[in-house]
């Protein structure tokens, strides 16, 4: 199976199963700060057009950055966004640090979760299990 490597993906969504609940969500995933030259200037494009599509909360989808003091302005550009924000770990985020220190460092108390948002339930899975020549377990 080929895998497709997205860089960066900007999909406001919206979902009904009834004309009486609706949300409207942004999603990116591997904005790769650490690695792509110009991740501060697409996480900020992003949230722009989140706040502009008044979207009822965004979240990222790994491989956002590596926890260290560098990437403060880049994580304060992701937490300017006025609504909710959710984090799901990326196996690039422990390229050099721990689950833990990854997690700390975004404000993520838990790898899994779940939450509500607009009548509707949403589950965030932590698939980085991998135990062997690189160990995230």
């Amino acid at each position: 199976m080929k895998k497709l490597n997205l860089l960066f993906l900007l999909a406001v969504i919206c979902f009904s199963c009834s004309e009486e609940k609706t949300v409207k969500f942004a999603v990116c995933t591997d904005v790769h700060q650490d690695i792509i030259h110009d991740a501060p200037e697409r996480l900020q494009t992003f949230v722009e057009h989140a706040q502009k599509e008044d979207v009822d909360f965004i979240i990222q989808l790994g491989d956002f950055c590596y926890p260290k003091t560098q990437n403060d302005g880049f994580l304060n550009v992701w937490n300017s966004f006025s609504g909710p924000k959710y984090h799901v770990l990326g196996n690039h985020d422990m390229d050099i640090s721990s689950k833990n220190e990854s997690m700390k460092y975004t404000g993520m108390e838990k790898s899994f979760y779940s939450f509500d948002e607009c009548g509707f339930h949403f589950v965030v899975l932590d698939p980085n299990f991998f135990c062997g020549g690189f160990i995230f377990c």
